[in-house]
Parts: structure tokens; sequence; C-alpha cells
């Protein structure tokens, strides 16, 4: 298994959470890498 990429913590950047709601969507299949 390789990791391409890691965030430490919790991802909260942004006012309204948005790496970290970009970031579940991307995981549920929802959105892809460009968007």
């Amino acid at each position: 298994m390789t990791i391409l990429n890691h965030t430490l913590g919790f991802p909260r950047v942004g006012l309204r959470r948005e790496l970290k709601k970009a970031q579940e969507s991307y995981w549920a299949g929802n959105s892809t890498r460009e968007e």
C-alpha cells in the first residue's frame, strides 16, 4: 500500500470547513480530484 498524500490532524481549513467537506465528498465518490 502506497500513501500519496497525508493531512495531519483534523482537516478544518476554511471558515466553513471547506477542506473537510471536500475531502469527505471525494472519499464518498461524490466528487473528482479536479473539483
